[in-house]
């Protein structure tokens, strides 16, 4: 089959520019291409094995790279998913009560007196900041 650099990049995964240096000794067609029955065994080596010190400086890589995030949850730099899932669920339903939780609030306070517009608005807007602050302050209630 022929081959351009860039169909050869795209099946190997590797750099235009290292394909290009390890196929230069070849011919092409007229189009530019390159067999790539005689291509792939200079990029992967005679037999098409993996070049053993490349091997191991990507594992080298991965293991550095694992060191690093092993050392930020260590420091508590990095929150593992599963606990900052856990965290949002558990405010989001804390949340969704205590908004559920106005309306009955509410309804306690303005019934049977005959308020004005402005102290039915300082009451529910009071209750309000209430729910706000013991959101805010991580559930402990602010009064109690």
């Amino acid at each position: 089959m022929q081959c351009s650099i860039n169909q050869l990049s795209e099946l190997t995964g590797r750099d235009r520019r290292t394909i290009k240096k390890r196929i230069e000794a070849l011919s092409t067609d007229d189009k530019g291409r390159y067999d790539s029955s005689q291509a792939l065994p200079l990029l992967y080596g005679s037999k098409g094995e993996l070049d053993p010190s490349q091997e191991r400086a990507k594992l080298d890589q991965v293991r550095r790279e694992l060191a690093e995030i092993q050392r930020d949850e260590r420091l508590g730099n990095l929150i593992p998913a599963d606990v900052v899932l856990d965290r949002w669920c558990s405010e989001a339903s804390r949340i969704r009560a205590k908004l559920l939780n106005l309306p009955g609030r509410l309804a306690s306070v303005l019934t049977g007196a005959d308020q004005s517009h402005a102290s039915i608005e300082a009451d529910s807007r009071k209750l309000i900041y209430e729910a706000l602050a013991e959101l805010s302050s991580g559930g402990l209630d602010a009064n109690h």
